[in-house]
């Protein structure tokens, strides 16, 4: 099975979320998933690049 960037940035995103406490009102939980979902996608590109060995770094 081939390393999918997208599946691992979705189960990156859901330990995350998975976090959120159930009783913060509904702007924060937003708030909170939208900066996982970001975070989840630099972590994502980030062990992808590593194990395939391809780096997009500007020089």
């Amino acid at each position: 099975m081939a390393l999918d960037k997208k599946f691992l940035k979705y189960k990156l995103e859901k330990i995350k979320n998975d976090r959120i406490f159930k009783d913060q009102d509904s702007e924060t939980k937003k708030r909170i998933r939208k900066e996982n979902s970001k975070l989840a996608q630099e972590e994502a590109d980030a062990i992808h690049s590593y194990l395939t060995g391809e780096d997009n770094i500007d020089i």
